[in-house]
């Protein structure tokens, strides 16, 4: 079975593949910066002398940093994703970020610097060139339906499913 289909995106053709979900999990787990921090657990001895094991995961301190983490991990797991998805897309030889957003970005975040290296020139391009056009994102995302093995047709039926805003109304 094929793990790829062939696009028409508005930079040319090429491939959309499937992403390695688990591996990329994995990848998640195994960096410090993106494994989830584990709650505190603490043994309380009862009156009665049996030994009771707390799990503190409502502390506040560690869901500020479950939050961030699982924001982070989200980041970088969408990321590699589209690295994996796209991996066949390389930006045009003189594509440079700074030259063609910099001065936008810097108004909005000034300090804001583009990313280095290759591997981050390619994210930024498929993140500001590939992704910012509907047209690109529908193409791709029907093709990962497909590689799901979800048809156009039933995505189709899903959304005429979905209420209108006037009663009795659908999509």
């Amino acid at each position: 079975m094929e793990n790829y289909r062939d696009v028409e995106l508005t930079i040319g053709k090429t491939r959309v593949y499937s992403p390695p979900l688990t591996k990329i999990d994995s990848f998640l787990d195994k960096d410090p910066e993106t494994k989830l921090p584990e709650p505190e657990i603490i043994e309380e001895e009862m009156k009665s002398g049996k030994t009771v094991i707390v799990i503190k995961d409502d502390d506040p301190e560690y869901l500020r940093k479950r939050a961030a983490v699982e924001a982070l991990r989200e980041e970088k797991g969408r990321e590699m994703t589209w690295l994996f998805v796209l991996r066949d897309v390389k930006p045009p030889g003189g594509w440079d970020m700074e030259a063609e957003m910099g001065e936008e970005i810097r108004y909005y975040d000034p300090e804001w610097q583009p990313r280095e290296g290759k591997v981050a020139k390619k994210l930024d391009y498929i993140e500001w060139v590939v992704l910012v056009d509907g047209a690109n994102v529908r193409a791709i995302n029907e093709a990962l339906n497909e590689l799901a093995g979800i048809s156009k047709e039933v995505v189709e039926q899903i959304e005429k499913s979905f209420p209108g805003s006037v009663e009795g109304e659908t999509a």
